[in-house]
């Protein structure tokens, strides 16, 4: 009975070993964070960073937050249908709690895309999709990122149609899909893309345990211990 007692003693204590370790593992992901502020004369224009797309412009500002420590970014863009886009280089890397601002001036005008497409009307294409920071690409050509699980393509009612969409992010498996219309002008085509994950479900159901799940198995090893050696 005794050498049970002193057996499941040990066991819990094992137990509150492995929980604290995994709750001290949660605590560290992460690391120091600062922020670009783009400031913009327009409100709604897209914002890229080494063609990742960051967000829209509103109330004349976007706030980007980045990590410290993260591989630093190089250039950065804005743009939006019916401006010049802008282009700049981001030479400053915010340091812990700094805030860096690039100011932006969007001047009205076409700008002639690649490939040489004449301008002319525009209208969009709105993909949903359950990935967080997906990239979407229109045959072959990176348009942006999604975020908060949406991206806003811009592209001319009048320019050559596109013909292949590609949807890719980390853990997922591609989407490939093929246009069936051409937006209207001003009009939107939505495009749901729901993406499978690669991770397996039964991984979800490893999750560590709570500190007080931990105090208590530690508080009841204790307890059996020190009814043993009485």
């Amino acid at each position: 009975m005794k050498h049970g007692m002193e057996i499941l003693g040990c066991a819990l204590l094992l137990l509150c070993v492995v929980g604290i370790s995994s709750v001290g593992a949660e605590a560290i992901v992460g690391g120091d964070v600062g922020w670009y502020e783009v400031t913009c004369n327009v409100d709604g224009a897209s914002v890229y960073f080494d063609d990742h797309y960051m967000g829209e412009t509103e109330n004349g500002r976007l706030k980007i937050e980045v990590y410290t420590t993260g591989t630093p970014y190089s250039e950065y863009s804005v743009s939006k249908p019916g401006f010049v886009t802008f282009t700049g280089t981001i030479d400053r890397y915010p340091a812990k709690d700094e805030t860096v601002e690039l100011s932006v001036t969007l001047t009205a005008g076409t700008p002639t895309p690649e490939g040489g497409l004449i301008g002319g009307d525009m209208g969009y294409y709105v993909f949903t999709t359950n990935a967080k920071a997906a990239k979407v690409y229109f045959d072959g050509e990176l348009k942006g990122e999604t975020e908060n699980g949406q991206l806003k393509v811009a592209v001319y009612t009048t320019g050559t149609p596109y013909t292949n969409y590609r949807v890719e992010a980390d853990g997922y498996e591609p989407l490939d899909g093929t246009f069936s219309e051409v937006p209207a002008k001003d009009g939107e085509v939505d495009i749901d893309a729901n993406l499978i994950s690669l991770t397996e479900p039964t991984a979800e159901a490893a999750t560590p345990l709570s500190l007080v799940t931990v105090l208590v198995a530690g508080l009841i090893a204790l307890v059996l211990i020190a009814s043993r050696k009485k």
